[in-house]
């Protein structure tokens, strides 16, 4: 049995070759590419992101008339204040 390749199949086997070196290297570019994009996305969703916070915090400073996150209220008594008499 003759396992050697002819001229034909070893010029076959390196076109199949240098068609999938080409289509790996087609395919990493574009992974590249949306790693770049993936990446601007999510710079960009988090500047979209700070920017709504804010704006929910001056739309809650006007409604409100204090500033988002100050506590003005005394804590509600638990369980055990209630039990005992006390308020707090």
């Amino acid at each position: 049995m003759n396992d050697a390749l002819t001229a034909t199949e070893v010029e076959l086997l390196r076109r199949q070759v240098d068609r999938l070196t080409a289509e790996l290297a087609d395919v990493q570019r574009q992974n590249g590419d949306l790693r770049e994009l993936a990446a601007r996305q999510d710079e960009r969703l988090r500047v979209v992101q700070s920017m709504n916070e804010d704006a929910y915090k001056e739309a809650y400073n006007a409604a409100v008339g204090q500033t988002f996150g100050t506590v003005t209220a005394r804590p509600r008594p638990g369980i055990r204040d209630l039990a005992s008499g006390g308020t707090s």
